[in-house]
């Protein structure tokens, strides 16, 4: 079983694996610049990183954006961090594995 956040995107309920999330930050409080439709430049530890708002991402409404969450995602020996933007964070729980048909 995999270890997940779950977050609110609108009417949506998504789930963000948790052992690649770095940081989690109330969207007032982490510096972020525009840069197209859904995706932001986000200033963190003095660097930019890429952000991308799910709820505009989903053609939800963005209004109840609550919280970054910085994803420091693994793959293989290389990370890339980068910031979903979301709605309230509910829950962190185990999910069931999911099997391919």
């Amino acid at each position: 079983m995999t270890l997940s956040l779950l977050a609110k995107v609108g009417e949506l309920v998504v789930a963000i694996d948790a052992t690649q999330i770095y940081q989690i930050h109330h969207v007032a409080d982490l510096p972020a610049r525009q840069l197209e439709s859904n995706l932001y430049s986000l200033e963190l530890e003095q660097q930019s990183i890429p952000g991308w708002d799910l709820g505009e991402l989903f053609a939800s409404r963005s209004a109840d954006a609550k919280a970054w969450v910085v994803v420091d995602a693994r793959i293989g020996s290389t990370s890339r961090r980068f910031g979903l933007r979301v709605g309230a964070c509910i829950t962190v729980r185990k999910l069931p594995e999911v099997k391919a048909l």
